[in-house]
């Protein structure tokens, strides 16, 4: 897939995340806490100019405490892992941070040791690496977004199986709204007000800042293109 996306608001539905003001779901709930196989993914828009500084990263979807975690590196890479005693993780070679829409997903497989870790970004295998062990981490906060202004993301999706290019590349631009055998928790982002992001398959909604919410964006055929390859 190669895109141009630069609208402001959701890319799916009525609305995304303005992650300047992060959301969380700060129960450690055990549902959340994935100890095996496991794929993150999500839409994300974040500026140009605006990474973190050297050695530090900026969470988009984090709950790491010998937990996984999906960051943005100092060079506006997805940085994603697992800590845990031998802790290990992937980067890609993709820089995202270019204020367009990107499509994220990591897949954590642990039987599958030598390319355990992998990233697609928008529906492209991106990078892999070596993987160890799971680590369903300790019951801290679901942390999601850079806490950056102009920084956005939409449909994340948390589930604890394998996914495959093949279905990530035909669900990226389809909301979920119904519970299916792997998915953990869906956040489609649509409220555009208000304080919660519903769990649109089950009860593990997430904190939001009021003020956390940006309006619905548009796609315009002649300066926005999309090409599936």
């Amino acid at each position: 897939v190669a895109g141009d996306f630069t609208t402001s608001g959701g890319l799916l539905g009525a609305s995304c995340l303005n992650t300047d003001h992060q959301a969380t779901r700060a129960d450690g709930s055990d549902a959340l806490r994935i100890s095996g196989d496991r794929t993150i993914e999500f839409w994300m828009q974040h500026p140009t100019g605006n990474r973190p500084s050297a050695g530090n990263t900026l969470p988009l979807v984090s709950k790491d405490n010998y937990g996984y975690y999906v960051k943005l590196d100092e060079n506006g890479k997805i940085k994603a892992g697992i800590t845990s005693g031998s802790s290990t993780n992937v980067t890609s070679a993709t820089v995202v941070d270019d204020a367009k829409w990107h499509h994220i997903a990591w897949v954590f497989d642990q039987s599958t040791a030598d390319t355990g870790h992998k990233i697609y970004i928008d529906g492209k295998l991106d990078a892999q690496a070596t993987s160890g062990g799971g680590s369903n981490g300790e019951a801290v906060a679901l942390t999601i977004g850079t806490g950056k202004a102009n920084s956005y993301m939409d449909e994340i999706r948390l589930w604890n199986d394998v996914r495959t290019e093949t279905e990530i590349r035909d669900n990226m631009f389809t909301e979920i709204t119904g519970a299916g055998n792997d998915a953990i928790a869906v956040y489609n982002c649509n409220e555009g007000t208000g304080t919660s992001s519903d769990d649109a398959i089950g009860s593990l909604d997430l904190t939001v800042n009021a003020s956390g919410w940006a309006g619905a964006g548009t796609f315009t055929y002649g300066t926005s293109n999309l090409t599936m390859t």
